[in-house]
Parts: structure tokens; C-alpha cells; sequence
């Protein structure tokens, strides 16, 4: 057993849930947790901006899977997270059912295990991901943009010397 996969299962910060590699047979229920997560948490974008930002999921999944992880709650794909390198979050989603009981935090400190900095860019207008990133996993806002028509926050993560 590789020393990734001990710590993973000994540490209890990942709890009931198992992060693992993301695989080309996760892609249409990645998607499918991609597609409820917008629909969700970025219902204030335009059409138009949630098709491109979807095109731009299909394109790391397929260009970058080694840079995706999914997390799994018996036996059960409930999340994943890309990375666009080893230090950016491209995107992270848990399926609405089951978010807030553990689930992303666990996939958050994976992808902590992984490195020692992590930037990401989360709309200003997704509250629940700003509260998420800001209070459960430790980011600070370095700045505020505009993006077309919309505010986004540009967060970091960097671990403790």
C-alpha cells in the first residue's frame, strides 16, 4: 500500500468520506456534479457564461485528469475538485444533498496534503463558497475584480511555516 493511501486511511480528517484520483470513467458524474453545482451556486451568471465555464470543466477533466480528485461517501462519487496546476483550484463542487455535513472540507484538506499553497477565484455573489473557503478551510481574499459583469473574489491558502 502506498504511503498516501495509509495516511489517507489513518488520518480521521477525511472521516466517512474517501478522496480519491479522479478517473476517465468519473466524467458523467463529475459533469453531473458540475451541472447541479451551477445550477445552484451560480444561477446569477448569464446562460452564456455558465456554457463556457462548463466547456472549461470538460476541457481540464480531459486535458488534466491527473489534476482531479473526487470524493466518495460509500462507494459514492458526492464531489471532486480540479486543479489548472498544482497550486490553483480550477473548480470545486459537492452534490447539494451533501453539502454542509463534511464532505468538502475533507476534499479541501486532501488537496492541502498535496501542497503548500492553493489560489483560487470564486464569484463574490456564490456566498456559500466565500463562507466556505473563508471560515472551514482557512483562505484569505488577497483581492477583488470584475469579471464581464460579474464580481469575483481572488482567495489564497497557504500553509503554516
Amino acid at each position: 500500500m502506498g504511503e498516501a493511501k495509509r495516511r489517507q486511511q489513518q488520518d480521521p480528517s477525511f472521516g466517512k468520506y474517501r478522496p480519491r484520483e479522479y478517473t476517465a470513467k468519473d466524467f458523467n458524474t463529475v459533469m453531473g456534479i458540475y451541472d447541479d453545482a451551477i445550477e445552484n451556486a451560480h444561477a446569477f451568471l448569464e446562460e452564456e457564461k455558465r456554457e463556457d465555464e462548463r466547456k472549461l470543466a470538460t476541457g481540464i477533466l480531459e486535458n488534466h485528469p491527473h489534476l482531479t480528485w473526487v470524493i466518495e461517501h460509500n462507494n459514492k462519487i458526492i464531489g471532486f475538485a480540479s486543479m489548472l496546476t498544482l497550486t490553483r483550484l480550477a473548480g470545486m463542487a459537492v452534490l447539494s444533498n451533501d453539502q454542509s455535513k463534511g464532505a468538502g472540507t475533507a476534499l479541501m484538506n486532501h488537496l492541502k496534503s498535496k501542497t503548500n499553497l492553493i489560489q483560487l477565484v470564486v464569484y463574490k455573489e456564490n456566498h456559500e463558497a466565500c463562507r466556505f473557503y473563508l471560515d472551514k478551510c482557512g483562505f484569505s481574499t488577497l483581492k477583488e475584480d470584475l469579471d464581464d459583469k460579474n464580481l469575483f473574489f481572488v482567495m489564497e491558502w497557504r500553509r503554516s511555516a
